[in-house]
């Protein structure tokens, strides 16, 4: 399912990426490199702080 948000994000689908990237985060939500890209989008978005907040716990799941 990365690979499938990566796509849609790829295409310009921000919001069905970040969708389905919920959707990863909810089955393992400690995936640093979902937490990470969920940042990038969010930041494309414009969403800062929420930007910020998945950088942090990327962070976190990574130690």
């Amino acid at each position: 399912m990365f690979t499938l948000a990566a796509l849609r994000a790829r295409d310009g689908q921000l919001e069905e990426g970040l969708s389905i990237l919920d959707r990863v985060l909810r089955i393992d939500p400690n995936y640093p490199g979902a937490w990470v890209f969920k940042a990038t989008l969010l930041r494309m978005r414009g969403k800062t702080e929420a930007a910020e907040a998945a950088r942090h716990r990327a962070e976190e799941s990574e130690k």
